[in-house]
């Protein structure tokens, strides 16, 4: 995700969620913009920023300095998964609370018949 912050934040943050695991912020790629605000300069920070969830480690900084790449990526993922996730969860919400299971269901299994049939 790109974000925008009138200062250069530090690259990494890291906080405790619960039960041993880490939400760490990731940021990179800063770049320095110029923008006109009310017909005035303003200094701003482009970069690249994602969250990843690890588990709590001995000498996390320096583990997450080792494999910022690699986290950086993770994150990424995540992100995705949980947007994934949340589409489907609302999918299945609005099949519920529409009460159209049963014509959803009849075209998942059009949809089926057609793959296996090629169609």
């Amino acid at each position: 995700m790109i974000a925008y912050c009138n200062f250069i934040p530090d690259a990494v943050w890291i906080r405790e969620l619960e039960n041993g695991i880490r939400r760490i912020t990731l940021r990179r790629n800063f770049t320095e913009e110029i923008i006109i605000k009310q017909g005035e300069n303003e200094k701003q920070f482009r970069f690249e920023e994602t969250d990843a969830y690890i588990p709590e480690r001995d000498n996390i900084q320096e583990f997450i300095t080792n494999n910022f790449g690699n986290l950086f990526d993770l994150g990424l993922i995540q992100v995705e998964e949980k947007e994934i996730n949340e589409i489907k969860i609302r999918k299945a919400n609005e099949i519920v609370n529409n009460g159209v299971l049963i014509d959803d269901l009849q075209d998942i299994g059009k949809q089926i018949t057609n793959l296996m049939l090629g169609v």
